[in-house]
Order: C-alpha cells, then structure tokens, then sequence
C-alpha cells in the first residue's frame, strides 16, 4: 500500500460514523444523570421508588438507607446529586437528617416525601430543597428529583 492511499484508508475510517451503543444514545440525550439515594424505613416504600426511578434513563439509583443516621453515612461515602427522604423513621429521622447534609453538603439536594402534609413549613425550614406528600403522581416526583430549584 501506498502512503497516499494509507492516509486515504486513515481519513475514510476517521470519517466513518462511529457505532453508537443503546446506553450511549440515551445518555447523549439526557442533559444529566441523577444519583439518586432513597431514605424510608418501610422497604416496600423503597423498592417502589427504585422501580419508579429505573424508569428514568437520566436517574440512577446509587443506594438506599432506612433511617437518617445510614443516609449521611451513604453520603459520606457516596456523594449523590439528590436524596428522597422520608421524615419520620425510627433512630434519626429525616427532617434531622436534612438539616446536617445540607449544613455539610448544601450542594446535595433533599425532597421530603412525607405521608405527613402538615409539616412542609417545618421540612423546608430544615433545608429540604422541595417536599412531596407520598400518593402524588409519580410524574411529579420525577420531575422535581430531575429540577434545580429549590422550594417545589
């Protein structure tokens, strides 16, 4: 082979489109992937919000904890973009929890999904970027886990 037709042989396969995996296509999509850890006692609760997130491609569910005290040892550890907590759980519970990852870790977001409507002033008091009331659609639940704004 030639070294003119070397170079021909080097520009037509840098040119060629590169095959692209199913994974890569779906993440070239998503603007950015969530790393998401769940913090309820009940692992029913849990499991449904893993089955739930899995339907994302922009969510990755890294972890889960039962109480407050196992989520801020995970976050130690781990660093995920955003935490579902609960607010009431046996040993630390999550408003206490909220207030010492957002005191360490402001950057870590914290959506309180709570079967308990009362205490939204109180979860958002503790640093909790948005509160949810456990039952509502699961769109929104999504949708804030996927939001940058704090308050929702």
């Amino acid at each position: 082979m030639t070294a003119a037709e070397n170079l021909m042989l080097q520009a037509a396969v840098l040119s060629y489109p590169r095959q692209t995996k199913v994974f890569d296509r779906l993440w070239e999509r998503s603007a950015i992937l969530r790393r998401v850890l769940i913090t309820d006692d009940r692992i029913t609760s849990r499991k449904g919000l893993r089955a739930l997130m899995l339907t994302q491609p922009d969510i990755q569910v890294i972890g889960e904890a039962a109480n407050g005290e196992r989520a801020i040892q995970f976050i130690e550890q781990e660093k995920p973009d955003v935490v579902i907590m609960d607010a009431f759980m046996p040993g630390m519970n999550g408003l206490d929890a909220t207030k010492i990852i957002k005191k360490k870790w402001q950057d870590i977001r914290v959506v309180i999904l709570t079967l308990h409507e009362d205490i939204r002033a109180e979860a958002l008091a503790a640093g909790a970027d948005a509160f949810l009331v456990k039952g509502c659609p699961p769109e929104r639940l999504i949708q804030v886990v996927k939001d940058e704004k704090r308050g929702t």
